[in-house]
């Protein structure tokens, strides 16, 4: 099930409907226009396939196969076959394939899904409430079996709603009406409610039965709808009203919710049920291209629900990261039923942008009528598409930022290695799902060919356009909101002041009148956008701080969400989301935030009301969005730590001016300083001339680490010839030498009573001809990184999925940081909610110890685990790990051994969706915290224990001359001048077999820590060497006596 979900977020989802363009473009082509003269002067065809064989040719493309709904919701699985995947008459050939199988229809007439629990409790929802307190004493467990669902019921709780059985979003007519059937039966006489009701509780219809003891009855009830609406069905098994409701066993069977008024319903005892197949080739790995004119001339079948697309991705996505970061770049897509009309766009950005241009043929031809050329020119800093020639649409202007990571250096990410994919859509969330009318008969995606071209060189030093703000003024009363009292009417359809929106299943009217802005919802939507009143347009300041004020109120109590966010920017947030609780009474509700963005004039403030449990009508006014301080020109940007827990800014020269963001180079005058391009990995180098009078240093300042945790420090490095680099972290100096032609990585420890002296850190490369540097990173010293949530959620992803309803915040205010998740809904599965820790090495037969406390404010259960990516199939390393959780902190711990190949990317993974069969819509609170993850080293004292001929003691009594206190003092007098202090261990990688002193100046440990000092530090270093050592002699023993 993680499958589906993850392998989503790696792929590119094809023009995202829910994140609207930052950029359009339209251009149209008349069908007698003469075909453009596109020139190819100074262009090379570098790769082509013409398809004039009989079969694909499997050296250049890949047959990708994946299951139904991979992505986009889309209905076709795309599979290896002959039947989808042709070359003839040279052409390549892919065809959806419409297979239509007869299946019992089991809910026919019926708006219930699982009506008969054939899949166990898909559909449905449940409460035992069983987590304690006045309203959560009740004592019950659930089966399914042979059509129906058995509640056995030792305790029915204080409420009738203790246990309940429910149903949601049945989709209601107004004037309809419905009638409900069941079948029930009880160990005990009793009675119990059922009925039908809204999510904000209005009710539609019900009955209150009464069972006889062990006696099958069925129940039934009527009622019309006087609106549209989504409702709820529920069954409360409940404590019922005032009286004693006993023990039982309930059993609730052939459950039917049908529409009366439904003339034309499908009622017969059969169904036809449909599944599509498709085809989808790629050159991953086999062919990829940085920058060039990408080329295919194709022709589109035509009906709803096709999207057939020409397109590139990244070829590796962990280059600048996961999708949208890595960038896309979809050269064409055509919907199947709008064939007269061509899509060319750019993916890009975290979170997601795009621009995207559009062309559209005139004159009654479309591009399912004949072959058209398709061309997308990718250049540095430029990419423009053309159809037949003819340019339509032209983009300049992406970036890829991550939030709490920085800005990736432009051109990036379209600056890298990309790879061809031409495939067949059916159905899925952009383009509709077929319909009656769509063909699968001769009715192919047919391309002639594919042609790659590129110029012998490209220029990529190249610069982002600039993108001049200017920040409007506010009204003389400091409002940067127009119309905010309502005091003038509007159309609310324009973008003109306010506009109001409504997508997604959403249906409501918004008026307004008497200073009163009135939003009266009839369908809610699936999600929180699907009602929503919006104004843009409004002009942010980096760094200056804003008030959001407006009062507002309900016709029964609900909530409704505000934001503040970025149209232009991937809808990414300026302030953090409010989930505002609306009474009947009118009250006014502030918010403050600082604009820590850069400028931007097009901000929009939202009113988001659709999919909140409720329908009931809101009122609105008074609203005002004010600056209530002004930027400071002389304030200093305050560095964190970044988001993947790296404490060192762009230690992979990724971002910034020449790649070199963050860093400050000195002493350079006469060295070649720069960065390395793509193809070598994007290094720094540094090239002596050998008239220099100093190393090239490179520092970073004010960074974010403190005392009081331990850090590691790390970075790779290459040189031509023996060097000596000198690191200086806080007032600690390394020294780390390295050999002509070798490539190391080298690392040291500093503990978490570290005294610094500042929080800066500089690298001195070394004076000797060309030196390389990469990946510096200064990192927590742990496996599992913030455990402790004091950064935040640095280093994690809280993922919710849109089924499912949660939210989160670091409580520093009554739990001491621990991770706060507010669960309205689970979900459906345990990863609906889930919060991820990636990139954890685990080595293949070492053992480790996960650990984690955690409670809840019902009680219930959660699955902690450390596993592998969809790479290695999501497998479960650690064991499965299902705990309890109560209103009490508990401490959980898990021992397991690393049984699978060493895992340099797997992950810590905490669901908290639905476990078992109980899935949870009543609200509640999971916090967790001091989450860690060590490793379990062998005591050698233990195998003393075990076999008490191995002590050294006996060797020692036989042969004095092995007493390791000799070994120890020799390797001391040894070691001594190479052991630092206060930081003692180091450690290089596995390749780099040569053991690598680390050395501190003197100098260095005097200013920081006093005359006396060094001299304590050296001896305590001593000593914890002759530690190490002796651990290290008593291990060699045991081996020997082996």
């Amino acid at each position: 099930m993680k499958k589906r979900v993850l392998s989503a977020m790696l792929v590119a989802a094809m023009a995202m409907t829910a994140m609207p363009s930052q950029t359009f473009a339209e251009g149209a082509l008349d069908a007698a226009q003469q075909t453009g003269k596109l020139s190819y002067d100074g262009y090379k065809e570098v790769w082509s396939d013409e398809f004039d064989g009989d079969s694909l040719n499997r050296a250049d493309w890949n047959v990708e196969t994946h299951e139904k709904g991979w992505v986009n919701n889309e209905l076709q699985e795309y599979v290896d076959s002959d039947e989808n995947i042709q070359v003839k008459d040279g052409k390549l050939v892919i065809n959806p394939v419409k297979k239509v199988a007869e299946t019992e229809n089991k809910d026919a007439g019926n708006l219930l899904k699982n009506s008969d629990f054939s899949e166990e409790m898909e559909g449905w929802t449940q409460t035992i409430a069983n987590w304690g307190g006045a309203d959560g004493s009740a004592d019950a467990s659930a089966k399914t079996a042979d059509g129906s669902i058995i509640y056995s019921i030792k305790n029915a709780g204080t409420q009738d709603w203790n246990v309940q059985l429910k149903q949601q979003n049945i989709s209601l007519q107004n004037g309809h009406k419905y009638k409900v059937s069941f079948k029930a039966k009880s160990t005990a006489a009793r009675k119990f409610k059922t009925g039908v009701m809204s999510a904000s509780y209005e009710w539609y219809g019900g009955c209150e039965p009464e069972l006889e003891e062990n006696k099958e009855q069925e129940i039934s009830f009527e009622f019309t709808m006087t609106k549209d609406t989504p409702a709820d069905f529920y069954i409360s098994l409940g404590k019922y009203n005032d009286t004693d409701t006993p023990a039982s066993d309930v059993t609730i069977s052939a459950i039917k919710f049908v529409d009366m008024n439904a003339t034309d319903g499908d009622t017969s005892s059969t169904k036809e049920a449909a599944s599509y197949t498709s085809g989808r080739i790629s050159t991953q790995n086999k062919k990829t291209f940085t920058y060039g004119r990408f080329e295919c001339r194709a022709k589109v079948p035509k009906g709803q629900g096709y999207l057939p697309a020409f397109w590139l991705m990244a070829n590796d996505e962990n280059v600048y990261g996961q999708w949208p970061r890595c960038g896309e770049i979809d050269c064409m897509e055509v919907m199947g039923q709008e064939t007269n009309k061509a899509y060319g766009t750019i993916h890009y950005g975290n979170p997601h942008s795009e621009s995207q241009g559009t062309y559209t043929i005139k004159g009654g031809a479309d591009f399912s009528d004949d072959f058209h050329t398709f061309t997308c020119d990718w250049e540095p800093g430029k990419i423009t598409w053309y159809v037949d020639g003819v340019k339509y649409h032209e983009e300049s202007d992406w970036y890829s930022t991550t939030v709490g990571q920085g800005t990736l250096t432009y051109p990036a990410p379209f600056d890298q290695p990309f790879y061809i994919i031409l495939n067949l859509a059916v159905g899925g969330s952009w383009v509709g799902n077929p319909n009656d009318e769509t063909s699968f008969e001769n009715n192919p995606y047919e391309i002639d060919y594919v042609r790659v071209y590129q110029k012998d060189s490209y220029n990529e030093d190249v610069k982002r356009p600039p993108k001049e703000v200017t920040l409007r003024d506010p009204d003389a009363k400091g409002n940067y909101i127009n119309n905010g009292d309502f005091s003038a009417k509007e159309d609310l359809s324009d973008k003109t002041n306010w506009k109001f929106i409504t997508t997604l299943e959403g249906e409501a009217e918004a008026s307004i009148d008497n200073n009163t802005m009135t939003v009266k919802t009839t369908k809610a939507g699936t999600e929180d956008y699907s009602v929503q009143l919006v104004q843009a347009d409004l002009p942010f300041e980096k760094g200056a701080t804003y008030q959001v004020q407006f009062d507002a109120y309900a016709s029964a109590d609900r909530e409704m969400g505000v934001d503040v966010k970025a149209p232009d920017y991937g809808y990414k947030s300026y302030m953090p989301h409010q989930d505002v609780q609306l009474t009947t009474k009118k009250q006014t509700y502030t918010y403050e935030f600082k604009m820590g963005d850069a400028s931007d004039a097009n901000g929009r403030l939202e009113f988001n009301m659709g999919a909140k449990g409720s329908t009931a009508d809101i009122c609105i006014s008074n609203v005002s969005v004010k600056r209530t301080k002004k930027a400071d020109p002389n304030e200093k940007e305050k560095k964190t730590v970044l988001a993947n827990g790296n404490y060192v800014y762009n230690g992979s020269f990724q971002e910034g001016d020449k790649h070199l963001g963050y860093w400050n180079i000195s002493n350079a005058e006469n060295a070649d300083v720069t960065v390395t391009p793509f193809s070598d990995g994007r290094r720094f180098k540094v090239t002596m001339s050998g008239n220099e009078k100093s190393a090239v240093v490179m520092s970073q300042e004010e960074l974010a680490f403190a005392t009081g945790t331990p850090y590691k420090f790390s970075f790779t490095a290459t040189s031509d010839a023996d060097n000596t680099i000198t690191a200086n972290i806080g007032g600690y100096v390394y020294t780390f030498d390295i050999k002509a032609g070798e490539t190391k990585d080298f690392a040291v420890e500093l503990p978490s009573d570290a005294q610094y002296v500042n929080h800066n850190i500089s690298i001195t490369l070394g004076m000797q001809k060309t030196t390389w540097l990469d990946n510096v990173s200064l990192v927590e010293n742990a496996l599992i990184k913030n455990g402790s949530f004091n950064d935040g959620t640095t280093g994690y992803t809280i993922y919710v999925d849109s089924s499912a309803k949660a939210s989160y915040v670091v409580d520093s205010l009554k739990d001491d940081n621990a991770l706060a998740v507010t669960i309205k809904d689970t979900g459906d599965a345990d990863w609906k909610v889930q919060i991820k820790q990636e990139n954890i090495k685990l080595e293949k037969g070492k053992t480790y110890k996960l650990k984690f406390k955690a409670k809840s404010s019902l009680n219930r259960k959660i699955r902690v685990v450390m596993q592998g990516q969809e790479n290695r199939d999501w497998h479960v390393y650690s064991n499965d790990n299902i705990v309890d959780l109560t209103k009490d902190y508990q401490t959980f711990e898990d021992t397991f051994t690393m049984n699978e190949d060493t895992d340099t990317a797997a992950f810590f993974s905490a669901c908290l969706g639905k476990i078992g069969d109980n899935q949870i819509t009543t609200q509640h609170e999971v916090h967790i915290d001091d989450i860690s993850l060590e490793e379990v080293k062998d005591d050698p004292k233990d195998d003393i224990k075990d076999n008490p001929k191995d002590d050294p003691k006996d060797d020692i009594k036989d042969n004095p001359k092995d007493d390791p206190k000799e070994d120890i003092n020799t390797d001391i007098k040894n070691e001594q001048p190479k052991v630092p202090a206060p930081v003692i261990k180091t450690s290089e990688s596995d390749k780099a077999k040569t053991t690598q002193a680390v050395k501190e100046s003197k100098t260095a440990k005097a200013a920081k820590t006093g005359d006396n000092s060094p001299i304590l530090a050296y001896v305590f270093g001593a000593m914890a060497g002759a530690l190490i050592l002796a651990v290290s002699f008593l291990k060699k023993r045991k081996k020997t006596n082996n």
